[in-house]
């Protein structure tokens, strides 16, 4: 149970008293629809509309507008300052192929170059070789040559003797050294002749 103070006996006190007034106002119009004020609402809806018109033309616009402003003016210096970089970058582009064209040139005369060498070393290698081979085979004719020379020379005086001796065999008497020996050189020479 709440006990009553002073103060509260004066609010109850002050509510009874607001509510036999609004009684006396029950029969009265809402002031915005009463049209006994409608040549003073409408001044003061012109006056607060001019003070609000005047506000926004002179303070509000003005400041949205310069924000408008700066901020085209930014984006046109972004784009044309990206535009710029744009530019030198595809400059920096062509100039990097360039280079790298102009390095695969080089490399490419390098390798040849290079190449070219190696094939001219390795000819002169081949003639050089080709040569020493040559030599060594026309050393080892002339020394075969040399070597057949003497084996036929000595086959020669071992003939003559085996040729003397078969023939005593045969016919039972001894020929002339000088016919063996001519028989025998005719018969070399003819071998050398065929080939064989």
């Amino acid at each position: 149970m709440l006990v009553s103070t002073p103060y509260s006996q004066i609010d109850k006190h002050a509510a009874i008293q607001a509510g036999s007034s609004a009684g006396s106002y029950a029969d009265r119009v809402f002031p915005p629809f009463d049209f006994s004020f409608f040549e003073s609402h409408v001044f003061w809806l012109f006056i607060c509309f001019g003070f609000f018109y005047l506000f926004m033309s002179r303070v509000i616009l003005p400041r949205i507008g310069d924000v408008i402003r700066s901020r085209h003016d930014k984006i046109t210096a972004d784009l044309d300052y990206a535009t710029c970089m744009k530019q030198e970058t595809d400059a920096v582009i062509i100039a990097c192929e360039k280079s790298l064209s102009e390095a695969r040139k080089r490399a490419d005369a390098i390798v040849s170059t290079a190449s070219d060498k190696a094939k001219a070393k390795a000819e002169l290698e081949r003639y050089t070789v080709q040569v020493e081979l040559n030599n060594k085979l026309a050393e080892a004719k002339s020394h075969i040559s040399n070597i057949r020379d003497k084996a036929l020379r000595n086959v020669g005086v071992l003939a003559e003797v085996e040729a003397a001796r078969i023939v005593q065999k045969l016919i039972g008497r001894s020929v002339n050294k000088a016919f063996i020996k001519k028989a025998i050189k005719d018969c070399i020479e003819l071998r050398s002749k065929c080939g064989q």
